[in-house]
This record gives structure tokens, sequence and C-alpha cells, in this order.
């Protein structure tokens, strides 16, 4: 392990030693933390009563159990740091079909041999098999009428995988428009007050909802303006096209979300961006948007590098940060 992430884990750990925990902002909700000693927990799944966390500190994906017994469910996945310097490894995992299956994202920037899960989509039954590795930074996906969504974070777009194992791209996400006033702040010399620049679209987490309408996530791209993130909407029209439309904009940096039960959508904000320091420590937030009312509430705030969300069949809603924590949120009866 080198230096540089033995200091990240070290800066980490200390910083959710030193600050506050997350702030309830909604009092209809409560929170509890999740014992499991975990380096940089990220992918949440359910398979039957057992709960599933992928750990992007060793590769290794555990299963936390009813009697709160933390056991290796499967490990040697690579793991490492991207060019950002964050946490990269087995980003996303989801049972589904009696299956797991995993988004392993890009490779680590400090081992020079490629190793054959990187950057891919992989399905682990009694063998692990590489359903694809012609991705670039595979993160967040979903299932419908048994079809798997896939979004890559590198190559900005949505990809299809059907029954047959045929491969389809649906959706590039285009570029968006930055206001002016944002890039000045950049240079006020460099960027000029009349003209249009744009950043990538990254998406970071999909849901598809009971009709089969998709949900995505996406990211203003560097450098992450305040207010930059949106929630699409996508629909297909009678020709099969899709129909794309922002369905909340003015977000930070949203990073993962997820049908409730309710039928309410849950999202993640990382929170914002600072020149200095990247992101800000626990600036994260979890909203959720009340269809029924049109409304977004926010349900707590104070969140540290949050990255997944998932809503156990019981009903609590668990939410992993990359600080080591894990959260289950639940209603106040």
């Amino acid at each position: 392990m080198n230096i540089f992430y033995k200091f990240l884990i070290f800066f980490l750990l200390v910083n959710n030693l030193v600050f506050a925990n997350p702030i309830i902002v909604n009092q209809s909700y409560n929170y509890k933390l999740l014992e499991t000693n975990l380096t940089f927990p990220s992918g949440l799944t359910e398979k039957k009563d057992n709960l599933l966390i992928s750990d992007l500190g060793n590769g290794n994906i555990y299963l936390y159990n009813n009697q709160n017994n933390l056991e290796i469910y499967y490990e040697g996945l690579p793991f490492g740091l991207d060019v950002m310097g964050y946490p990269t490894g087995p980003y996303k995992i989801k049972f589904y079909n009696n299956k797991l299956y995993i988004s392993q994202g890009w490779a680590d920037v400090n081992r020079f041999d490629d190793h054959k899960y990187d950057h891919s989509f992989l399905e682990l039954d009694k063998k692990i098999n590489v359903l694809t590795n012609n991705l670039w930074n595979p993160y967040d996906f979903s299932f419908y009428n048994n079809d798997i969504y896939l979004i890559d974070s590198g190559k900005n777009n949505l990809i299809k995988i059907d029954n047959n194992n045929n491969f389809i791209e649906l959706l590039f996400f285009d570029k968006i428009n930055q206001k002016n006033e944002d890039m000045e702040i950049l240079s006020p010399t460099e960027f000029s007050d009349t003209e249009t620049y744009l950043t990538d679209s990254v998406p970071t987490g999909i849901t598809i909802s009971q009709d089969g309408t998709i949900y995505v996530s996406i990211f203003g791209g560097f450098p992450y303006f305040k207010g930059s993130g949106k929630i699409l909407q996508i629909d297909d029209d009678i020709n099969n096209n899709k129909k794309t439309t922002i369905f909340i904009e003015n977000l930070n940096s949203p990073v993962d979300i997820e049908f409730l039960q309710d039928g309410n959508l849950a999202i993640l904000e990382m929170g914002t961006f600072n020149y200095e320091t990247e992101f800000e420590q626990k600036d994260g937030k979890l909203l959720i948007y009340d269809f029924k009312n049109k409304e977004l509430k926010e349900v707590l705030k104070n969140l540290d590098n949050p990255q997944t969300i998932l809503q156990r069949k019981n009903g609590d809603i668990v939410f992993s940060e990359l600080s080591g924590n894990i959260y289950i949120v639940d209603i106040n009866k």
C-alpha cells in the first residue's frame, strides 16, 4: 500500500472522529450508525435478509447478517486510487435473479499492469464472469424486465444489456451550459461574459420506476459548479426514441438516487466543490422528492462523502459514506 493511500485512509478516519455526525433536518426521520469498521464502504445491496457491502479500501465484498456479524462474501477485486485521488474499485453491487452484479471502476493509477477486471461489469454466480470490460468507468446500474441499464461515468453514456447479452447504447449525455459568472470565478480575465462554456454531464446514479421511466442523476463535470447537478427523466416516445427532460435541477453533485417503497425518490448529494480542498467535508445531504406534493424535502445534512443509498425490504433506508460510515435511516413511529 503506497504512502499516499495510507495518508488518505488516515485523513478520512481522523476527519470522521473530529467532525459531527449527520444532522436531522426533517424530524419525521431518525438514524443510527451501523458498526462495520470498513475503510471505504461504497456499494450496498440485499441478499435475502442480509446486507452486502463493497469496500473500496481492499476490493472485498462483505456480508452483514442479522446477527450483526461481518464476513467476507467475495474477495480479490482490484482497488486503489483514480486520477482524482479518490478510491476506486467495486463501486456498486446489486443482487438480482440470484446473481450478484458488480460495477468495477477505473484502474488504480499507481498500478502499471492491467487487471482483467479493470473498468468492467461483472456477474457473480458460482464463479465470476466478465460481461464486458469495454468501458471506461462503469458506475451505477439498474434492472427492468430482466434488462440491465448501466451508466458509464467515463464515457458519459447509458447502455442497455438485454436478455441475449446484446449491448445497446441508448443515450449520450450532452454537455451542460455553465453560467458565465461561474466561469469568471475561476479566472476573471480568461473567461468572457458574452460566451457560453460547456462542461461534461457525468451520470452517477440510475433508478427506474415501475412504468419503466428512467431517472439519472448528473454531476456537472469539473470544476463541479455549485447547483450544476440535475436529475434527468428519460422516456420512450412512440418511435422508441429517448426523450430526456430535466426533472430536478440546482443540486450539488447528486451521486445516487433510489426509488423508495412509497414511490418517492431518494437523492444523495455529495455536496459542493472547493477549488483548493476539492469536495467539502460534511457537506452532503439526503433529499427525498415527494411526487404527490411535487416537493423536494431535505432529510439529513452534514453527510461526509456519501456514495450509495438503498431501501431494504424491512423499510430501512441505508446509505454509505467514503468516510467509513454506514447509516440506517428510519421513519419515527
